[in-house]
């Protein structure tokens, strides 16, 4: 859980997506590393919000970024600040933090409703 305690203290309350990435890959049940349901757990458990993306078909990458665009401009409107984008993608190697780093970088999302400043910053970690 040390990830989790980094990347909550990394900032003021900060708002953390569970992305299970390689959705492409799976065929069956077994395919899995950790289940759908026990993913769905932890996150509820932690307050995260949990997709299951695939960085590669770029299955529910815009409905993800497009979820987090949304929470992050929501909270600082709710608190009066600008809204400031930051990704930091934690993961072991050979996950896909790399493709979704480039996915979220690439993803053509609707910021028509949202301010015209906003600047997102990404950062990828090993």
């Amino acid at each position: 859980m040390n990830w989790l305690s980094q990347a909550r203290s990394s900032g003021n309350d900060p708002i953390i997506f569970l992305l299970g990435n390689k959705l492409d890959l799976l065929k069956t049940p077994s395919d899995r590393t950790v289940s759908n349901e026990e993913a769905k757990q932890f996150a509820d458990k932690h307050r995260l919000t949990f997709y299951e993306v695939s960085a590669k078909s770029t299955e529910n990458i815009v409905d993800a970024v497009s979820d987090l665009y949304l929470q992050i401009y929501l909270k600082a409107n709710s608190i009066g600040d600008s809204p400031i984008f930051k990704y930091i993608f934690i993961g072991d190697s050979g996950v896909g933090k790399s493709s979704l780093l480039m996915r979220f970088e690439g993803c053509n999302i609707d910021l028509s409703g949202l301010p015209p400043d906003l600047k997102p910053i990404t950062t990828s970690l090993p």
